[in-house]
Order: C-alpha cells, then structure tokens, then sequence
C-alpha cells in the first residue's frame, strides 16, 4: 500500500525537486583559465605542457559561433564549429563557449527561446559526443548594445535556466563598456580586458589594449560596484592591423615579420607595402600601412594592477598558442597569474 502525503508535505517535497532541478550542482572555483580559440583541437606538445606547467585548471573551448546564415532567409544558424582532431587534455574543467555575432544578436527578438533551446541542445550533445569531461558551465560571449540589450538579456535568462535544469552554470564575457549597463541573468561574468581601442582607426597606437580606455572605465570604483562576480580576461597575443593609403581599416593579419623587398619598415610598429603582394593569407596593396600590436608583460601588469583582484577572482588567458605565449617567460605567465 502506498504512504500518504499531507498536502503540505508534498508540496514541499515538489518544491525540493524544483530547487534541485534548477540550481548548479557545482559552485564555481577560481582557477587559472585559458581559452581555446580555433576550429580544431589539436594543442601541440608545448602547449599540453603549458597547462601543465603553469597550474591551468580551466580550458574555456570555443565550441562554435552563432551568426545569420542565407542572404534571403537569414537565420540563425551554427558556424564554424570546432572539429576534434586529438585528445583532450587530461584533468581540466571545460568550459564549451559559444560567440554570438552583433547580427545575430540583433536578430533574437522573439526568437530568444528557441535559439537558447538550440544551443543548449547542440552545445551538450557536442559535449557527449566528445566526451568533453568535467563540464559545469556553459560561457555565452557577445557584444550586446543598448537597443539589443533587453533581447539578450531575455536570451541569457532562456540560456541559464535550461542550463540551470541540468545542473550547470552560465557566464558571459563583458566588455568594458558593459560596466556600466544593467547586469545580464547570469552567473558569472568574464570582463575582457582586451580588444579595448579602437582598431578601426589608424591612429590608435594599440587596439589590443588601450591602457588609457581602461583607466576610464575603471575609475570610480566600477568593477567593486558590478552586481555581478567577474573573472577577468588578459590578452596574451598580437596582431597586425592593415590600413589602405587613406586610412580606412582593411583588414587584421597575425603576422609579425614584414620582410624586405614586400615591406618598407617605417618605424618599430609600422611597415609599409611596396607593392601587390599575398603575403601569409592576406592580399597587400601598394602603400598599405600595418601597424604591430602586442601586449607586454609591463602592459599587462599595469592593466593588472587597476583591477580589484581577491582570491575568488581568476585570471584568463587569451589564448592558447605557442607561437604567442612563448614571448613571455615562465616567471612573468605565472606573475599574469598570481594574485
């Protein structure tokens, strides 16, 4: 014969098995991060011993991006997903991260439920496919303005509370800028601290990382007065920004040699082309001016040093990648670290 239940006992027994069924089961540790930020997996031999070497507990995984694919239907559809070439490195929480284009962010409204269904579905079935362990947060990184804000906003409460139902967490990146906008539904928050000039206009000296830009935003106690917990993000590559004869933005290279006779160095982050030329992927054109930009250990440090760091905050590396990370040495990738 089955027991009986007062009505007050079940009730309270069904709002147990909400609660359980909504909360994360894991609470979030601080570690040191890196992301991994290509479309296939395949970490070389140093890069396996730099996780290694330098105590790295969490590997943020770029999964895929979500943009407007077709010219007449534009959906919102996956791109350029992540295809797993080699194992994954043993003894590190994943987190899978998805980039959702301004476009496609801008194309949410009233689509918002659906579109968290799609990646929660898609982002965790890549996640039992390839057997991706240790998995306890799902990361959303897109640039969201003012007039989209209430749309994602609207998303990231679909995403967390079907992440939430799985017993996982949901973070998102912030940009400088976001500081001072409402606070997205989420769990946690990734404050970039690149990416902060303007690589649009050819006469700012770094675009990786404006240290100047983030004195602004950083003043006044923002960060202390963000209603939600942050990571925060350092940038650990350099890039080359190209500019036509009149100054209009062209195009980014990740090359850093500009040989002779292709390119004329002007000065010790300027080079300027002599001719058409392909050069490692990217067309020039004659009198093009590229500008170097890389981010210092000094520069880091400086950037470090404006920012509130306790011992529940985790300092992330962008990204993963030998051919950048090998320009610092292994003291000052632990100091980036260090608290």
């Amino acid at each position: 014969m089955k027991p009986h239940l007062s009505p007050l006992l079940l009730t309270l027994l069904i709002i147990l098995s909400l609660a359980c069924c909504t909360t994360p089961t894991e609470k979030h540790i601080p570690a040191n991060g890196i992301y991994y930020w290509r479309t296939t997996f395949r970490p070389t031999t140093e890069e396996r011993a730099f996780v290694r070497e330098h105590h790295i507990g969490r590997i943020y995984l770029h999964m895929y991006d979500v943009d407007i694919v077709g010219y007449a239907t534009k959906n919102i559809e996956p791109i350029a997903t992540l295809q797993f070439q080699d194992s994954l490195i043993a003894g590190i929480e994943y987190v899978p991260t998805i980039y959702i284009t301004q476009d496609a962010i801008r194309s949410l409204d009233g689509q918002e439920k659906i579109i968290a269904e799609k990646i929660v579905t898609r982002t965790l079935n890549m996640v039992d496919w390839h057997e991706i362990p240790n998995v306890q947060e799902v990361q959303i990184d897109g640039d969201w303005q003012t007039s989209t804000q209430q749309s994602y906003f609207l998303f990231c409460k679909e995403l967390r509370k079907l992440l939430h139902a799985r017993g996982l967490r949901l973070s998102a990146t912030i940009r400088l800028s976001q500081l001072r906008e409402k606070v997205p539904p989420v769990d946690r928050g990734v404050l970039m601290l690149y990416n902060t000039g303007n690589v649009q206009n050819a006469a700012t000296s770094n675009s990786i990382l404006d240290i100047e830009t983030c004195k602004a935003y950083l003043s006044h106690r923002a960060i202390q007065k963000y209603a939600l917990p942050l990571d925060y993000a350092l940038p650990t590559f350099s890039w080359a920004a190209v500019y036509d004869t009149g100054g209009e933005f062209r195009c980014l290279s990740y090359s850093q040699d500009y040989p002779f006779p292709s390119f004329e160095r002007i000065d010790s982050t300027h080079y300027r082309s002599c001719y058409y030329d392909i050069y490692q992927g990217v067309m020039y054109f004659p009198e093009d001016i590229i500008r170097i930009e890389n981010t210092p250990y000094t520069l880091l440090q400086e950037v470090k040093s404006l920012l509130p760091i306790c011992e529940q905050n985790s300092i992330i590396l962008y990204h993963l990648d030998n051919q950048q990370t090998q320009r610092y040495s292994h003291e000052e990738i632990n100091s980036i670290f260090a608290h």
